[in-house]
């Protein structure tokens, strides 16, 4: 059987097609024994840059703004807990000016972020 899936983001456009094999009943997932093979890893890689793509068209547009920040080798945070708290504080910092000057933000995509972790 042959299965399309549609993506909208906005004005992109997004279509999977791919084979799904028949079930007759669901099957419960095993435990994870062994590592991942390296083509499996690839899927994975592949699905995660499609999510990310996905999720970029979805939340940015034409006239939006796009913010990379950077550090040099001397204000590197020690870890992640402090990137965090210095990502934290910089995006309230731009809230509260642009509160101010009546931008709206709608939504922040960071890749280092992790799932079901938001900035609030």
């Amino acid at each position: 059987m042959i299965r399309t899936k549609k993506y909208i983001c906005r004005d992109y456009i997004e279509i999977e097609v791919f084979n799904l094999s028949p079930r007759k009943k669901p099957v419960a997932r095993a435990k994870k024994m062994r590592e991942s093979s390296p083509a499996q890893k690839n899927l994975n890689s592949k699905k995660s840059r499609r999510y990310f793509r996905r999720l970029c068209h979805a939340n940015f547009g034409k006239g939006d703004l796009a913010v990379t920040l950077t550090c040099d080798d001397d204000h590197m945070p020690a870890d992640r807990d402090e990137l965090l708290k210095w990502l934290k504080n910089y995006i309230r910092t731009l809230k509260r000016i642009w509160d101010k000057e009546s931008y709206q933000i709608t939504r922040e995509t960071d890749p280092t972020r992790r799932q079901g972790h938001t900035f609030t």
